[in-house]
């Protein structure tokens, strides 16, 4: 599992790789409370690389974008590949998430 951090003008984005399961998401999840403490409002997570997420991943996920909505910020997820999007789909989160296929789409939609 890697975990890289970049930023897009107010964006923060993070570049996820690997598995985010059990035995890894605690590491998603202090990343994401790092930026949480720094009242991040834009954060965009690309999954392109991941290969696998499981229930703990989710609830990372779902935990962070929660932080956020407390405070006004907004999380948007991109580049799931079919497997990823299959598990977002069988646990009924895909409409839950903003998602989007393409970074450049998504970093357009936190301008407006």
């Amino acid at each position: 599992m890697k975990i890289e951090e970049r930023r897009e003008k107010d964006v923060v984005i993070v570049d996820l790789s690997g598995e985010v399961d059990f035995y890894n998401s605690s590491k998603v999840r202090e990343k994401f409370i790092n930026l949480v403490k720094q009242k991040r409002k834009a954060i965009l997570i690309n999954l392109g690389e991941v290969t696998y997420i499981d229930s703990s991943g989710l609830a990372t996920l779902i935990e962070l974008m929660q932080k956020l909505n407390g405070y006004g910020g907004k999380l948007k997820l991109t580049g799931l590949n079919q497997s990823v999007r299959n598990i977002f789909e069988v646990s009924k989160l895909i409409d839950v998430f903003s998602i989007y296929e393409e970074e450049e789409e998504a970093l357009k939609t936190y301008n407006r």
